[in-house]
């Protein structure tokens, strides 16, 4: 082995070692050190992140380095739902900011020296297939944030039409999307409306929206069956 390899391989012994040690402590604090790395903060984090790249613990630890990236997601996703309304479409701004923020982040930080080591997938291969991953757990994620305001959307249908196409295109090509749905739906509908303090007219007129709002998600009816 020539000297590069050598402290590669030195390297990855020491970082699995400790991972041996102290799993919980190591992982946490890979997810402390990506999520902070994103966000750009400075501070204790900077030497953090220089032992994190030296140990190369982003591969060590890719799928820790993941975990962190879809924590990442959801707290995006959080944040857009709840500053907007149901009156315009999400998604655009949501995979506009995996392209922007996540995918670049990726690409120029976080996994930017695979490739450079024969023990390491290229850029290309790892990166592709990544990226894949998190943006479907990223449309998963946004069905079932939206799944949970499925109550509001239905109350203000049709003003909310925006928000029932979306989901309806988000569920498109993954119908396992739409069992989410439907247990949502059920849970909030007996906490919400099947109860005492609601009149049957308001029950009745929920109904009606409802139907036609599900109907639209999945013009199949396979939805509404289940609920």
């Amino acid at each position: 082995l020539d000297h590069y390899q050598a402290s590669s391989v030195m390297l990855d012994t020491f970082s699995m070692y400790l991972f041996a040690q102290k799993s919980s402590d190591i992982k946490r604090k890979v997810s402390e050190i990506v999520k902070s790395r994103f966000y750009s903060r400075i501070g204790s984090t900077s030497s953090d992140w220089q032992v994190f790249r030296r140990l190369r613990w982003n591969h060590v630890y890719k799928r820790q380095c993941l975990v962190a990236c879809n924590d990442l997601i959801s707290e995006e996703i959080h944040r857009l739902c709840e500053e907007a309304d149901f009156t315009a479409p999400l998604v655009p701004s949501l995979r506009e900011w995996l392209k922007d923020k996540m995918f670049a982040f990726i690409d120029s930080v976080l996994f930017a020296d695979h490739g450079t080591s024969p023990s390491l997938p290229t850029p290309l291969s790892h990166s592709s297939s990544l990226k894949a991953e998190l943006e479907t757990f990223a449309v998963n994620s946004f069905v079932d944030v939206r799944a949970k305001s499925l109550f509001e959307i239905i109350l203000d249908f049709p003003d909310s039409l925006p928000a029932v196409k979306e989901l309806r295109e988000c569920v498109r090509d993954a119908s396992n999307l739409l069992s989410i749905i439907a247990q949502t739906l059920r849970g909030i509908l007996e906490r919400r409306l099947l109860h005492l303090g609601a009149s049957t007219n308001q029950i009745l007129d929920f109904y009606v929206a409802m139907i036609k709002v599900l109907r639209i998600i999945d013009a199949s009816d396979v939805l509404l069956h289940f609920v």
